[in-house]
């Protein structure tokens, strides 16, 4: 998976970017090679808590479908293991779903060779 960073008003140290692009490389088990993914790291200022927050949002671009995932958090690393974990329960969920529609087919097809 190609993994890319976009990082607006803010500094990532390299060490926390290695982190990030470990664990997607995690997700290539779903994937084709060719897909690509681009991890949207902000840092914003809550109004009324007065403390900083940050912005993390996950987008897995393959061939059939995009994945999309936000979360905002105190620190990168948290907002990104949020962000990760849901974006991971998605693609599993999906993955399981399209599974079950073809183990559901196949069962109608040998159903329908069976009364003949």
């Amino acid at each position: 998976m190609n993994i890319y960073f976009h990082t607006g008003n803010i500094d990532v140290h390299p060490y926390e970017k290695e982190y990030m692009a470990n664990r997607m490389n995690g997700l290539d088990k779903f994937f084709r090679i060719g897909t690509h993914g681009y991890i949207d790291i902000e840092k914003t200022r809550a109004s009324h808590h007065g403390t900083n927050l940050y912005y993390v949002s996950v987008v897995i671009s393959d061939a059939r479908i995009d994945y999309f995932t936000e979360e905002y958090s105190e620190s990168i690393r948290e907002a990104f293991d949020r962000s990760y974990g849901e974006i991971f329960r998605i693609i599993r969920d999906e993955r399981s779903r399209s599974r079950t529609l073809i183990r559901k087919a196949g069962q109608q097809i040998k159903n329908l060779f069976r009364r003949h």
